[in-house]
């Protein structure tokens, strides 16, 4: 089941089940949400712990050598660290997705609906590792994992996160809200996504958005042209 909030001002602690496991490991994992900070500080928006602990997203501070950029971690991958190209400005909100797909090997930074970053080295057959504590949201929960036990949770959100959508594209995403399908930040990847159901795209094309229509068609031609 995708797990889902609708806004984040502040810290919110989710514990540990077989939902949180099942959520954020695997093969294939898919977070998206609107975000606004307000100072040029760090902020992190998940993290199950230290931020190298599991699945971390986390907005980087100006004077940090990835100055105001977005850093994804999904520990067990061969390159588990992936950056925006993008800084993210105070005051200004971003529409993000994030994309794991092991079996097509992507791992991607969406921002405002435009491809921002992507992995080089993504093998099939990799998987997201379980982090086996619960999920924080709206700061990085240094010291409430497995690691770093003395230390205390650090960067928190100032600022709002909102539509957090987390949850696994290829087994679910025929099944989300209109509000999350096909919001501006995920029109390319529920693109990518119907295109590998062509049957199933099929049989609902005539009550999708037209813009998402026309790219689904399109992709179709392109693919019976080759």
């Amino acid at each position: 089941n995708p797990l889902e909030r609708s806004h984040i001002s502040q810290v919110e602690s989710i514990p540990y089940d077989d939902k949180i496991a099942a959520t954020l490991s695997g093969d294939s994992l898919y977070i998206t949400f609107k975000m606004k900070v307000n100072t040029n500080e760090y902020h992190y928006l998940l993290s199950r712990g230290e931020w190298t602990e599991g699945v971390s997203i986390g907005r980087m501070s100006h004077y940090d050598r990835f100055n105001k950029k977005l850093r994804v971690y999904m520990e067990g991958i061969s390159t588990p660290q992936l950056n925006s190209r993008t800084p993210l400005e105070p005051n200004v909100e971003y529409d993000i997705a994030v994309l794991f797909d092991s079996e097509s090997k992507r791992y991607e930074i969406y921002i405002n609906g435009l491809l921002d970053a992507a992995s080089q080295h993504v093998y099939q057959n990799e998987k997201v590792r379980d982090a086996a504590c619960g999920l924080f949201l709206g700061m990085e929960g240094l010291g409430l994992g497995a690691r770093h036990p003395t230390h205390k949770p650090r960067h928190h959100l100032n600022g709002h996160m909102k539509d957090l959508l987390i949850c696994d594209p290829r087994a679910t995403f025929w099944k989300l809200h209109t509000k999350h399908l096909f919001s501006k930040a995920t029109l390319a990847i529920t693109v990518f996504l119907l295109c590998c159901q062509r049957q199933f795209a099929c049989a609902i094309l005539p009550y999708l958005p037209e813009e998402t229509k026309l790219e689904i068609l399109s992709f179709f031609a392109l693919m019976d042209f080759i």
